[in-house]
């Protein structure tokens, strides 16, 4: 028998009998009996039971205890320290089943790619011959087997330049948007823009539309209009700006630029933006004559739509400011006399160029002169011929470019079609001195300064982007650098755009809802020449 506690012995009462033993869960305890094996808590005799005679029993029952659950009673809620074996925790139990999956995964997945790749690199090759050749098919002129590219570094820089388009393009949507909410509702109905004006009686097909901003004072508004108007009505005409736009020489329309119109109308211009003969349907002559009546017709006819004959100014993009300095400067040497071209006859015939200017000037007379432009702006042109040749043949582009075959595809027709080597020869051949006579040779260079900068537009802007991969800003700069060795740089200068694209001059000046950086710096220079020299003047 197990021994009774000594506390238990002392007491007056009789053992208490054993009861049985329950247990009940409560918040992770165990609840039991006053007797439970050795643990008995039977209260001991308290001494006022003692003084009675102990004849009075205890009804008074102790408290439940309360210990510790064990373990095994419960299986529903395991301590928090009780952690599985399979599963590691925190970052480097993540890459220990990262790298378990991938060795499980990695035999098939590589043996597929390595299975795939043959067909993954035809596929490939396929694809970028096809888009090469397509090119060819589409850009490069008379189409012939024997003309498509076989070189990959060819084909390769191909597809460089139609996917570098393409995401090009991607930036134009909302231009697009805007545009054709423009073109087809703001313009609906309105007499402030008037469309298809025809204006080259030789090619009817070119027309041109017309921008007329507000308070501009039309002929119409006029109560008596004789072709004359007074003091008042003269300082309300409107500067007039011709716009001549790019693209490469072989396409582009005045749809595409409506907003380029739009924009310098909202400046209180006068625009008036001409389609020419592209290539194929034209060449660099049918182009240069197109942009000469453009400009003739608008001289004639601004007044009629509050334009000022006298605020005339030239503006174009890319291959459009191209043809804006070809057509002045050869219009500009075929009116000079023969007398201030060089020392001698003999100077003339040692530059091509002024030969042969001057021979196509008895051929072009019917077609009159050029008025006095008040200033043109130029924006990302072409003005060497023959080293943007030699870019486009880096760029892999020059077969399918057209401006080779609207050039005349030599290098003798490269240099009589730029307007860089043109003012080289212009410079050699004025500034050639006659041992015979020194002194009669610089006063006829004099002579011929003076003369040409009557003739040349009264101040010039080129603007150019340094971040202009089609065309190299050092166009731009060495353009610039001969009106300046000829001394007709003093009312030209150069502005170099930093980070400024070959599109976005144009972009820029489209209002749409995306803004860009460039807007507020080209409208301010726009602005500070036109209006500054109307102010000037």
């Amino acid at each position: 028998m197990p021994s009774t506690p000594a506390f238990a012995r002392t007491s007056s009462f009789p053992p208490r009998p054993r009861h049985n033993i329950f247990s009940a869960q409560d918040n992770g305890f165990v609840r039991t009996n006053s007797s439970n094996h050795h643990s008995d808590h039977s209260r001991p005799t308290s001494p006022i039971s003692s003084t009675l005679g102990g004849t009075r029993k205890q009804h008074s029952r102790s408290p439940p205890q309360l210990r510790p659950r064990s373990p095994r009673t419960s299986l529903r809620f395991p301590p928090p320290t009780q952690t599985s074996t399979f599963i590691l925790p925190g970052k480097r139990g993540k890459v220990t089943r990262l790298i378990l999956v991938a060795v499980i995964l990695f035999p098939p997945v590589a043996f597929f790619f390595l299975a795939m790749l043959p067909f993954l690199i035809v596929v490939s090759v396929v694809v970028t011959y096809s888009i090469a050749w397509l090119l060819y098919w589409l850009r490069a002129g008379p189409f012939s087997f024997s003309i498509l590219p076989l070189d990959p570094r060819r084909v390769w820089k191909l597809n460089k330049v139609v996917f570098s388009v393409i995401l090009g393009d991607l930036d134009l949507i909302p231009v697009g948007l805007a545009l054709v909410r423009y073109r087809y509702f703001t313009m609906r109905g309105s007499n402030d823009f008037i469309m298809d004006v025809h204006y080259n009686p030789r090619r009817p097909n070119n027309k041109m539309d017309i921008y007329i901003p507000e308070g501009a004072v039309r002929s119409s508004d006029l109560k008596a209009y004789q072709g004359d108007m007074d003091l008042d009505h003269k300082a309300a005409l409107k500067p007039v700006v011709v716009f001549i736009y790019g693209g490469a020489w072989s396409a582009g329309s005045r749809w595409t630029y409506t907003l380029i119109g739009a924009r310098l109308r909202s400046m209180g211009y006068v625009v008036f933006l001409p389609d020419y003969s592209i290539h194929p349907q034209g060449f660099v002559a049918e182009m240069e004559q197109d942009v000469k009546m453009a400009i003739q017709w608008t001289h004639n006819n601004c007044r009629s739509y509050g334009g000022d004959p006298q605020q005339l100014y030239l503006m174009g993009h890319s291959a459009g400011a191209h043809l804006c300095a070809l057509t002045v400067l050869n219009d500009s040497i075929r009116r000079i006399p023969t007398s201030l071209l060089g020392s001698s006859p003999a100077a003339i015939k040692t530059s091509p160029i002024l030969t042969t200017l001057l021979t196509e000037r008895k051929d072009d007379r019917h077609s009159g002169v050029l008025p006095r432009i008040r200033g043109m702006i130029l924006c990302s042109g072409v003005y060497d011929i023959g080293e943007h040749y030699k870019h486009e043949s880096m760029r892999g582009v020059e077969e399918i470019s057209a401006m080779a075959r609207v050039m005349g595809s030599s290098e003798v027709t490269f240099r009589q079609h730029s307007p860089t080597i043109i003012l080289q020869e212009l410079l050699q051949v004025s500034t050639g001195i006659d041992p015979t006579y020194p002194t009669e040779s610089q006063t006829r260079h004099q002579h011929f300064l003076r003369h040409l900068k009557s003739l040349l537009p009264i101040e010039t802007v080129v603007i150019h982007g340094d971040k202009d991969t089609t065309v190299p800003w050092k166009s731009s700069s060495e353009f610039y650098m001969e009106l300046k060795t000829l001394q007709l740089g003093a009312g030209a200068r150069l502005r170099m755009m930093a980070g400024m694209s070959h599109t976005e001059p144009v972009v820029a000046l489209m209002p749409n809802l995306v803004n860009n950086p460039f807007t507020k710096p080209l409208l301010s220079e726009i602005s500070q020449f036109i209006d500054g020299n109307r102010t000037l003047q």
